[in-house]
């Protein structure tokens, strides 16, 4: 048995319990990841979360399938409630979530309350999990009413994404320093905070939820609405703001690429 049947066996054992009624997995589904490089995670969707005594009945049913189960590593929030195995050297990750509370959060999400990413989790980021997830089971169609939810990009959202995110590209205070002081240790702190409302931004402009900054060449590539030579001139201004001496030519690159964004955000 492979490592994909493994995984296969053991979610059709978690898919009988009671509550779960719709089990996904994001990522490629067709190859599984080299033990320590990646890992997969699978959403678990119910009316409820089974408790802890109901998923560990069902896991110790299929011990055969795993080397390792450590359950309740997250309990709530972001990840849900998070069991993870080891399963032929490769961490995979259970989360269970339930459904009325995943419906009310994209909801939330769709209509801009939740802008700003935390602690490094991107809400919009969900949105693109859940609209590209592979369904395994969809007993109440639930995925597939949050995939058509998530087909189109709302104006709302795009409209208040840009406008907060925008915003935040340009601190000037901030920036000022670390140009003024040639603190190129700061002005990369600055400088990264910056990119990624940039990106958040763009993203948004493009309609496409922000996942996070992974296979960020392939997106931009993609997009329409995008300064020209976009990825290789942020790839600049990070080259540039490494070097005390070229600092202030960074951010004065740094400077264009906003406006131009700015520009053609407007003009859309």
């Amino acid at each position: 048995m492979d490592t994909r049947d493994r995984i296969k066996e053991l979610l059709d054992q978690v898919s009988s319990l009671k509550e779960v009624r719709a089990i996904g997995q994001t990522g490629a589904m067709n190859s599984v990841p080299k033990a320590g490089e990646s890992d997969i995670d699978i959403f678990v969707l119910g009316d409820k979360i089974p408790d802890y005594e109901e998923r560990k009945a069902i896991y110790d049913k299929s011990a055969a399938l795993f080397q390792e189960c450590d359950m309740n590593v997250c309990e709530g929030g972001d990840w849900g409630t998070g069991d993870v195995f080891i399963i032929d050297g490769v961490e995979t990750m259970l989360m269970y979530f339930r459904i009325d509370e995943t419906l009310k959060y994209v909801d939330e999400i769709l209509a801009g309350n939740h802008l700003d990413s935390i602690k490094g989790f991107y809400p919009v980021g969900r949105c693109a999990t859940l609209k590209n997830i592979n369904v395994i089971y969809d007993e109440s169609g639930v995925f597939a009413a949050l995939k058509e939810k998530l087909a189109i990009y709302p104006d709302q959202l795009k409209e208040k994404m840009i406008d907060f995110h925008m915003e935040r590209t340009l601190d000037e205070e901030d920036f000022g320093r670390a140009v003024s002081r040639k603190d190129v240790l700061f002005y990369h702190q600055v400088l990264e905070v910056a990119i990624d409302h940039y990106l958040q931004a763009l993203y948004a402009a493009n309609g496409t939820f922000f996942p996070s900054r992974k296979r960020t060449k392939k997106y931009l590539d993609s997009f329409s609405l995008k300064p020209a030579n976009c990825y290789e001139r942020l790839l600049d201004v990070i080259r540039l703001g490494s070097n005390p001496e070229e600092i202030e030519r960074s951010y004065h690159e740094w400077c264009k690429l906003v406006d131009d964004l700015q520009s053609l955000i407007k003009e859309a």
